[in-house]
């Protein structure tokens, strides 16, 4: 329920406090074929947080439980360059 009722202004609040904030190297997997987060607002959100993206061509939202393999090659191989 706290995912889906998030209230304003407290989530826009949120935001701009990760924002401003000191934040690790990232990455952001963009699953293209997502049907509930468009690939166009994973790749403004990695641009926005500068942090790297693991394109997922063609995946839905199910990806972490689709393609475990793929995703975990990608996620071992960000954490060992940074």
């Amino acid at each position: 329920p706290l995912y889906r009722e998030a209230a304003q202004p407290m989530m826009g609040e949120l935001g701009d406090r990760v924002m401003a904030a000191e934040r690790p190297p990232g990455l952001v997997i963009n699953a293209t074929a997502d049907e509930y987060v468009p690939a166009s607002l994973s790749n403004d959100m990695a641009i926005r947080l500068r942090a790297e993206v693991l394109q997922l061509d063609g995946r839905g939202h199910w990806w972490m439980v689709r393609d475990v393999d793929e995703v975990a090659d990608g996620l071992i191989a960000f954490w060992a360059a940074n």
